[in-house]
């Protein structure tokens, strides 16, 4: 018979004081621990799951709206650059990393239902219920500068600060605008939906360059293709998305849903796939290249 005893110092295991933490001795043999990788696996697994429960996602709020934000975008050279659209025709620039806003301007009377940056995030155009569409400056600084938005509208700069005065401005005349979108290239070229029309917009001119219309009571937004620039969707409210292109005289392809239509978005890796947001709670992604 053999007997193993373990021989230990008294003094290194008396607590002078009752809130002394005594030393523990493991035997870090795997043969006595069989389930040692699965409780590892069940601790790591619950801390995880306790990181989700009480993470914190709310990062911050941007304050200053008196009434329901309806329309937002986001700058294409800037990320901490957006833009907002209220109900009551307020917009405002956000600096989104200081979560404060640049400056405010008294857009539109009623509703701003459409907002879209410039290409060069230069400028934005914004069109509301008052049948106007303006076109505006950025602002001062980096990434804001006038010299695009002065070359884009030509004679029509008004060099007067930032204040209520627009770049540009022209009325429409086929009723309240819905939407609107700008090109991707031409900073000067812009789509909008009003009633059962789509119309492309110069900046430099009062009357829309070109007009589309396809059987439906009312378009309501439009997104511009970023990699084919000259194409664009539209979606209706007959349960339509139409696909368009500036070169062609006649719009191009119409397809019809299950239910309405409330956003469109293109895919920025596979610009030939678009996803459509429907009122029946799903996504749709469509290949523009196919038939059907």
């Amino acid at each position: 018979m053999r007997v193993k005893t373990l021989s230990r110092s008294e003094v290194a295991f008396t607590r002078e004081r009752s809130g002394d933490v005594l030393k523990v001795y493991r035997n870090t043999a795997k043969e006595l621990h069989p389930l040692e990788k699965a409780r590892e696996y069940q601790r790591a697994l619950n801390a995880v799951k306790l990181d989700r429960v009480f993470a914190k996602p709310f990062v911050g709020a941007l304050e200053g709206h008196t009434d329901g934000v309806w329309c937002l975008a986001r700058s294409p050279t800037s990320v901490t650059t957006a833009v907002s659209g209220s109900c009551d025709g307020e917009v405002k620039v956000w600096d989104v990393g200081l979560r404060r806003s640049v400056f405010t301007l008294a857009a539109h009377t009623g509703f701003v239902r459409g907002l879209a940056v410039t290409c060069d995030g230069r400028g934005f155009a914004t069109c509301g219920d008052d049948r106007m569409v303006k076109v505006w400056r950025m602002g001062q600084g980096e990434g804001g500068g006038t010299a695009g938005m002065r070359d884009a509208v030509g004679s029509r700069f008004r060099d007067g600060g930032l204040g209520d005065v627009p770049l540009a401005a022209f009325q429409g005349t086929r009723g309240a605008f819905r939407g609107l979108d700008t090109h991707w290239k031409d900073a000067r070229r812009l789509v909008t939906v009003a009633g059962e029309h789509a119309q492309v917009w110069d900046v430099e001119r009062s009357d829309p360059l070109r007009e589309w219309t396809w059987g439906c009571e009312s378009v309501n937004t439009v997104r511009f293709n970023p990699a084919e620039s000259d194409v664009f969707l539209t979606a209706g409210s007959d349960r339509s998305v139409v696909l368009y292109d500036l070169r062609s005289a006649s719009p191009t392809r119409k397809l019809y849903m299950q239910t309405k239509t409330n956003a469109m978005a293109w895919n920025p890796y596979e610009p030939f796939n678009f996803v459509c947001a429907s009122e029946d709670g799903n996504c749709y992604s469509y290949d523009m290249r196919t038939q059907s």
